[in-house]
């Protein structure tokens, strides 16, 4: 039962068994389980025909999520005036030189120790840890930025895929890693870092909106249950994404967590969106959108 001292349950006997009572007074071991906030939307979901799948934005979070450890811990930090600039700073498209780091033929920017240390603001000190930690967690990988001596291509390269030389990933030829391979003014090649591919793209999809407004809510309520962003399709194929569903001190909270202040281009397409967005929270019976 639920009561005011929460989540319960009494035996037949309240605590008295006797002599020749029914075994099953002896043998009760109930089993509470709270059902997962995934279970509570899919079962809303079924009972409207409503289909929810996790969007791609939320598949990102998720596994970002898991990576740091939960919500609270990702959202410290993205709030994080020095590991938020790290982290942004592997999102620049700069050409190398311009900003910290080195920007590659793949589109991707990798940073060594200094260009991470300049990037965040942090001493070498400051940032040593945090990398360790970054790489850890799985955060971070690390790796080599080499040039191939047959077609040119400067590119990095995962530490494992690395030994006395390297395979180029355009032409396949094999270059011993040598003093030409390697740019910048060092005796040896530096350590040069990527960031892993599921936090990279979180990243470019604004995942700290959408983070922020929920660990909010977690630090505002009792109980908080989510689940990362959500596709819903209606029996008629009308789609919607919910950046937030949220079960916030018992009550179903939806939403849509924005980078600006416009929800769509026009005034006619906020409107028609607006009202997908209240079609969709009345069926799942939010409590609060």
């Amino acid at each position: 039962r639920s009561g005011r001292d929460g989540v319960s349950f009494f035996s037949h006997t309240m605590g008295l068994t006797l002599s020749g009572s029914p075994v099953e007074h002896h043998l009760d071991r109930p089993r509470v389980r709270l059902p997962s906030a995934d279970a509570v939307f899919s079962a809303l979901g079924d009972s409207v025909g409503l289909a929810l799948h996790e969007s791609s934005a939320g598949r990102f979070r998720r596994l970002s999520e898991d990576l740091w450890g939960g919500l609270s811990n990702f959202a410290d930090d993205l709030r994080s005036p020095t590991r938020r600039a790290l982290l942004d700073a592997w999102l620049s498209k700069d050409p190398s030189g311009a900003s910290p780091g080195v920007f590659t033929t793949s589109s991707r920017r990798f940073l060594n120790l200094e260009d991470a240390a300049t990037a965040s603001g942090m001493t070498r000190d400051e940032i040593r840890p945090v990398i360790d930690e970054y790489l850890n967690q799985g955060i971070l990988r690390r790796g080599l930025a080499l040039k191939c001596r047959q077609c040119q291509l400067f590119e990095w390269y995962e530490l494992d895929e690395v030994g006395q030389f390297f395979r180029c990933r355009r032409c396949r030829e094999e270059t011993t890693v040598t003093r030409a391979a390697w740019k910048g003014d060092f005796d040896e090649p530096a350590f040069y870092y990527d960031l892993v591919e599921v936090v990279y793209q979180a990243l470019r999809g604004n995942v700290h909106v959408p983070v922020a407004a929920l660990d909010s809510m977690r630090r505002e309520a009792h109980s908080f249950l989510h689940v990362p962003e959500i596709e819903t399709t209606s029996d008629d194929g009308d789609r919607l994404e919910l950046d937030i569903a949220a079960i916030v001190d018992g009550r179903i909270v939806l939403g849509e967590a924005k980078s600006t202040d416009k929800l769509a281009g026009t005034k006619q397409k906020e409107l028609a969106w607006l009202k997908k967005l209240a079609r969709v929270c009345e069926l799942l019976t939010a409590d609060e959108v």
